[in-house]
C-alpha cells in the first residue's frame, strides 16, 4: 500500500513525474479492492466533515489545478458527492469578470474561500493568475513574477487563520 507522502510536493521542490511508475496500481489486488478501499475512505471523509461542521474552527480548501480533459472535473464530482453540501461548496474559476477585473487578482478568490466549519473545492484557482498570465502574454513578466511571493503570501494568511489548503494538480 502506498502512503500520502508517496505523492507529497514539498515546498521548494519539483515534482518529477518521471519518478513514477504510470501502471502503478496502489498496491491494491483489483478493481473490486480498490472499490472497497474508496467506500471506507468516503464514510471516513463524511464522519471528519460532520466533526468539522460541527466544530468550526478549522476549514478546508481543496485546490484542483490542470489542463482540461485531465480529470479535474469528473474528480471533484466524485470526491464531493461524498460530502454534505450543506458545508461544502464548489467554485469553478474562469475569466475573471469586468467587475473582478477592477480589483485586484485576489480578490475573487478570497471571497470565495471557505469560512470556518467548511469544505471549500476549487476547480482551478489563483494559479491561473501566473500560469495563463504567463503562457498567454496577458501582463508583463514584472507584474506576473511579483504573484508568485503575493501567493505565498496569501495561502500563509489562510493556514494561520486555521484553513488547511490541499493542492492537486493533474
Amino acid at each position: 500500500m502506498f502512503k500520502r507522502n508517496d505523492f507529497l510536493v514539498r515546498p521548494g521542490s519539483r515534482p518529477r513525474l518521471t519518478n513514477h511508475d504510470t501502471a502503478f496500481t496502489g498496491g491494491f489486488a483489483d478493481e473490486a479492492e480498490a472499490r472497497k478501499k474508496i467506500a471506507s475512505d468516503c464514510d471516513e471523509l463524511a464522519r471528519l466533515q460532520d466533526m468539522l461542521m460541527a466544530e468550526e474552527k478549522y476549514a478546508l480548501l481543496v485546490i484542483f489545478q490542470s489542463i482540461d480533459g485531465s480529470g479535474k472535473d469528473g474528480t471533484i464530482k466524485h470526491v464531493a458527492s461524498n460530502l454534505d453540501p450543506q458545508g461544502c461548496t464548489a467554485y469553478n474559476f474562469k475569466k475573471p469578470s469586468e467587475l473582478e477585473n477592477k480589483h485586484d487578482y485576489l480578490w475573487r478568490i478570497h471571497k470565495r474561500v471557505p469560512a470556518r466549519g467548511e469544505v471549500g473545492v476549487f476547480n482551478r484557482s489563483h494559479y491561473e493568475e501566473v500560469l495563463v498570465v504567463c503562457v498567454e502574454n496577458l501582463v508583463p513578466e514584472a507584474t506576473w513574477s511579483l504573484r508568485y511571493d503575493h501567493i505565498n503570501e496569501f495561502e500563509r494568511t489562510l493556514t494561520d487563520s486555521n484553513l488547511l489548503v490541499v493542492k492537486f494538480f493533474l
